[in-house]
């Protein structure tokens, strides 16, 4: 997805969102708000959802937007009318993960994560100064999910954004 608004301080966020090519990505920009994202990417739903974000549990709403490649779209977190996270989980990037890991390099930090039920310590790997954290597999090697945001501290990023990602498994009931 390319936009040509000239002069739309959003616009290579959301080329960059819509194409899922993060490997220039510097952060979400300062006045990109939850009505411009809005207008880019359709609702899947017009339900909305509230949770909590970070080590500190940071309240927030969500809602799912369409985006090309996900199968699950968007999680689009705000805060009044500031995006503060853009997830995408099984992002189907359009190059292979070590180009996206290469043009990043090092990460500011790595924080335990999980795909699915499986946890993967070590598996987020934190570009708080570029706004963006990968969620990789057990390997290291393949980018699972996505979080974009504005660029932080990575102690901003760990207290107030970092997504929970575990799932759980329930036993079934033998009385069923």
């Amino acid at each position: 997805m390319q936009r040509d608004d000239a002069g739309d301080p959003c616009r290579p966020a959301w080329n960059a969102i819509g194409s899922r090519d993060f490997r220039a990505w510097a952060g979400l920009p300062e006045g990109c708000g939850y009505a411009a994202l809005d207008a880019v990417f359709p609702r899947v739903a017009e339900a909305y959802g509230e949770g909590t974000l970070g080590e500190r549990y940071q309240p927030a709403t969500y809602r799912m937007h369409a985006v090309e490649g996900p199968p699950y779209g968007a999680r689009v977190w705000f805060r009044g009318d500031r995006v503060v996270l853009v997830e995408l989980e099984y992002p189907g990037l359009p190059h292979p993960s070590r180009e996206l890991l290469q043009s990043l390099g090092e990460p500011q930090a790595r924080l335990d994560a999980y795909v699915d039920v499986m946890p993967v310590p070590g598996g987020a790997w934190v570009y708080a100064a570029r706004g963006i954290t990968l969620f990789l597999d057990s390997g290291h090697t393949e980018v699972m999910r996505v979080a974009l945001y504005h660029p932080c501290t990575p102690e901003e990023y760990a207290d107030g954004l970092h997504p929970r990602t575990e799932r759980w498994e329930l036993p079934l009931s033998e009385a069923d």
